[in-house]
């Protein structure tokens, strides 16, 4: 399963498909997430709280409105 989603103002969807990722692993299902960002280091924490959780973690960059 891949979750793919836009990254914009941390605290919104990005905090729900972090959970929902995490808790489906644990379920076992296999998961991963692919995230559009425009500012890798904006997106470091949470970037390193989805890798620490086990979830693997691919980030599209693109510039800025650029999707």
């Amino acid at each position: 399963m891949i979750h793919l989603l836009a990254l914009t103002e941390p605290g919104g969807i990005d905090s729900v498909v972090r959970m929902l990722a995490t808790g489906q692993q644990r379920d076992g299902y296999t998961v991963s997430i692919a995230a559009m960002v425009s500012d890798v280091e904006r997106r470091a924490d949470w970037s390193a709280r989805v890798r620490a959780a086990g979830v693997p973690l691919e980030l599209l960059v693109h510039a800025r409105r650029d999707y």
